[in-house]
């Protein structure tokens, strides 16, 4: 029997055995296809396939090294063509796939910079560190909050120090409270276009998460979740908000937020 160990973006994990990577939790054959958007369909989303495929795989090859320490092979594999909303990190037959299919890419509001942070996030599920899962089969990887903090902290932070395009980012127009937080924790100008592109990115993602789960919100920058746990959430996602406060504070070097980590 093939064990697929799927790390989903947007639900609750569990482990279940799969012949085919159908996240039944997502709802893709909802009929009304609230879940998938075609490779044909034209939505407010300003990624491109080859924008896509360029940010997915020159993260995941950048990070190629490290990710090759890891008990098991692991390989890419980015579909353009695939409709559902999904990034995931799988192991089946003794190797780890990091994969992203292209609906997800054309929610609403995603932009390139929203690629390459779903794209470190996974990486992150393998590089991330502690704390990691506690559920059976899943005790090597990082948790969903680690794996969001990793994301920013050092995956997003690396490639976009990286990306010739970045500092491109500071002659553009900017929202005043991404401006505002990347002016008073930066002082060089990489910095800043660093901080910039990837809240860039999270707003992406909170534009994701309220598109994917309407009943949770769309979460807001600047805005913080205030909630603290009593310990460690080690199996679950964070709420909306929570996770985008983790994010932000990946970026400018803050501790990880009480509303998932003790």
């Amino acid at each position: 029997m093939k064990l697929f160990l799927i790390l989903i973006l947007f639900r609750t994990i569990s482990a279940q055995a799969l012949s085919c990577p159908v996240h039944r939790s997502m709802g893709i054959t909802n009929p009304q296809n609230f879940y998938m958007i075609g490779a044909d369909e034209v939505t407010s989303s300003s990624v491109t396939e080859e924008s896509f495929n360029r940010h997915f795989y020159n993260i995941f090859f950048q990070n190629n090294n490290e990710l090759q320490t890891f008990p098991l092979p692991v390989i890419p594999a980015a579909d353009w063509e695939k409709p559902y909303f999904t990034a995931y990190t799988v192991e089946n037959d003794g190797v780890m796939t990091i994969g992203f299919w292209g609906g997800m890419a054309r929610i609403p509001g995603m932009n390139d910079e929203g690629v390459a942070l779903i794209t470190c996030h996974e990486v992150g599920h393998i590089l991330g560190g502690l704390p990691r899962f506690k559920l059976k089969n899943y005790e090597q990887l990082s948790n969903e909050g680690q794996s969001d903090y990793y994301a920013t902290s050092v995956c997003l932070k690396k490639y976009f120090l990286n990306d010739h395009e970045t500092i491109l980012e500071l002659n553009k127009t900017q929202g005043p409270l991404p401006l505002a937080i990347c002016l008073k924790r930066f002082q060089s100008r990489l910095d800043q276009a660093v901080c910039l592109r990837s809240l860039k990115g999270i707003q992406a993602f909170a534009q994701v998460l309220g598109y994917m789960q309407k009943d949770g919100g769309t979460p807001v920058l600047g805005a913080l979740d205030l909630s603290i746990v009593p310990e460690t959430q080690y199996d679950a996602y964070p709420s909306h908000q929570c996770r985008i406060d983790t994010m932000v504070a990946g970026v400018i070097g803050d501790a990880r937020p009480k509303c998932w980590f003790r």
